[in-house]
């Protein structure tokens, strides 16, 4: 069976999407198809769906690298414990963005996908201590704003269990700028030979609407999967093209009344709020990782 031998666990939105397809176009790389199949932070699927986390990998078995990539890894509980105990010398890859910037992308994120109805600052205040459990998801995804930006408190994990030599950190900011450069450091900490060129991507944009859940409502209701799944076989094919060319106008329709172009921004008052609130995790991760971290403005 085709394993891992590599893993992207984090941080929520910091570009561990971009970072995953980055990766997947190295001849020696293989990334799963799907990026976040969480295998090791959720109990049903690692008890339960071992066979099917290996066959994500079978087409990867000629790749020296083989990797995956879950947010979820760098807070969730059981997570070290289980690769420790399951993979020989992995690797990991973090993406760590400015904490500041993550927490604010964070909720807009989920925003944009539900209406979150609590503002900013109620919103990361209501389950701000609370311990990120994976099975307390709002159906896209997780809250946890506060917690999925304490690096040092889950870094610490990874540091006391695995080789330093192991653990790669890029920045977000790094990354976004030049993408050629930092993308191989991560073929160079694999052992692979690094790219001359790459195409610079971006991926997983955080869209607003200005009613998100009504959005995504009609957005299912309209879909061809939903409403004519099982009646493919009775309905003819020139009535299917029909079905969806009128599903394409559809949501270009929907996607034209809701789509917003309102931007929130946060004030002086709220980044300087947030920097007290991280400023010692912040300073733990420099002394945990060696790094200065000089792109993250607000801490140096």
């Amino acid at each position: 069976m085709a394993k891992p031998n590599f893993f992207v666990p984090g941080a929520a939105k910091s570009g561990t999407s971009s970072l995953h397809v980055y990766l997947n176009m190295h001849e020696d790389v293989f990334m799963t198809e799907s990026k976040e199949p969480h295998f090791y932070s959720h109990d049903q699927r690692y008890n339960y769906e071992k066979e099917d986390y290996t066959r994500r990998f079978k087409n990867g078995k000629s790749c020296k690298c083989r990797g995956e990539s879950s947010t979820g890894y760098l807070v969730f509980a059981n997570v070290v414990d289980r690769i420790k105990s399951d993979i020989d010398n992995p690797k990991f890859i973090f993406v760590l963005r400015n904490p500041i910037d993550r927490i604010f992308s964070h909720y807009n994120w989920v925003d944009s996908l539900i209406g979150e109805k609590l503002n900013f600052k109620s919103a990361i205040m209501v389950d701000k201590d609370d311990e990120p459990d994976y099975k307390n998801t709002f159906g896209f995804g997780y809250r946890y704003y506060f917690q999925f930006g304490l690096y040092a408190k889950y870094l610490k994990k990874y540091f006391d269990n695995f080789e330093k030599e192991n653990i790669l950190i890029l920045l977000t900011e790094d990354l976004h700028d030049d993408p050629l450069k930092e993308v191989n450091k991560c073929f160079e900490f694999l052992g692979l030979k690094k790219l001359d060129t790459i195409e610079t991507i971006r991926t997983n944009a955080t869209v607003k609407y200005s009613n998100a859940k009504m959005y995504h409502r009609l957005k299912k209701v309209f879909n061809y999967s939903t409403i004519f799944k099982g009646l493919v076989i009775v309905i003819s094919p020139q009535i299917i093209s029909k079905l969806r060319i009128a599903k394409s106008r559809m949501a270009l329709i929907l996607e034209k009344k809701f789509r917003t172009t309102k931007v929130l921004k946060l004030s002086v008052e709220e980044r300087v709020w947030l920097k007290s609130l991280y400023e010692d995790d912040v300073n733990q991760l420099k002394d945990l990782t060696q790094m200065k971290f000089n792109p993250w403005r607000d801490f140096n």
